[in-house]
């Protein structure tokens, strides 16, 4: 087992961990009049040692064991496999346009605000005080995420362009527009954040992004073809800049998903990029 498939675990075993001991705490909250303070702590205390002691290593027990499981089955149907023809010459770059309005990026964010605003209100109340003061935090701040991500939706349904070609990459109409020939261009820096734990499943993969650098060491514009745009056309917007890019010589370095903190604060200025 190598160290990506031990953090995996250990990610979904916190994550599985956190949500069903939560749920736990939650309905085993004794009813009735509200206990004394001492009690409360005390049932408290008694709680957290539970799910430590007890629960937490048989999640990852259960855990461990599920994907022993999936990694068998998968073993178990997968194709045999042939030795495959040699590589042959890279693709022909291809120019790429798109012009448009990213509609259904734009309502797959939509559509998860709305779900979790309305999973928030329709949660009842539980007459706990507790419980209940922790459920208007959680309304409060779904409704601050709701507050922010609709405005920033409608804002993202401009009209963009994305533009690769024998002069290089140029992206209008987006909140972080720019423009950058290939001859300025210094390195390509690929990476992906890890995906989030999804118990019971194959884990969903975030799409790539792209930090394009200059060669005076500033990051010209970040691209996630997969996020941006629709399958086909990511995939196309995708190919055409690697192709391009391994044409012209351009390295592309993957790096890990951390290093995109750094991007941010090197990425040049709106007026300094000049997008015609």
């Amino acid at each position: 087992m190598d160290s990506t498939e031990r953090r995996k675990i250990r990610n979904e075993t916190l994550f599985l961990w956190a949500l069903f001991g939560g749920l736990f705490l939650v309905f085993s909250f004794p009813t009735g009049p509200p206990p004394s303070p001492e009690f409360g702590v005390f049932w408290l205390a008694t709680m957290v040692g539970i799910l430590a002691l007890v629960g937490l290593p048989l999640m990852y027990v259960f855990v461990l064991a599920s994907h022993w499981l999936s990694s068998r089955w998968r073993g178990r149907w997968r194709p045999r496999l042939f030795p495959s023809p040699p590589p042959g010459p890279p693709a022909a770059a291809a120019p790429f346009r798109f012009m448009g309005r990213r509609w259904k990026p734009i309502a797959g964010i939509l559509t998860f605000l709305f779900a979790l605003l309305a999973l928030s209100w329709l949660l009842p109340a539980t007459g706990v005080t507790f419980l209940d003061a922790m459920l208007v935090v959680l309304r409060l701040l779904v409704l601050a995420l709701a507050a922010f991500g609709v405005p920033a939706c409608l804002l993202g349904l401009r009209v963009v362009t994305f533009e690769v070609d024998d002069l290089g990459v140029r992206v209008r109409g987006r909140l972080r527009p720019f423009d950058i020939q290939w001859d300025d261009l210094e390195r390509l820096e690929v990476t992906r954040y890890p995906s989030p734990p999804i118990p019971f499943g194959e884990a969903v993969k975030l799409p790539k992004m792209y930090a394009l650098w200059r060669k005076t060491g500033t990051v010209a514009g970040v691209i996630a073809p997969g996020g941006e745009l629709d399958k086909q056309r990511g995939a196309a917007l995708e190919g055409a800049v690697l192709a391009y890019a391994t044409r012209r010589g351009i390295p592309v370095v993957e790096v890990l998903w951390r290093a995109a903190r750094v991007w941010g604060k090197v990425r040049e200025r709106e007026s300094q990029v000049d997008v015609r």
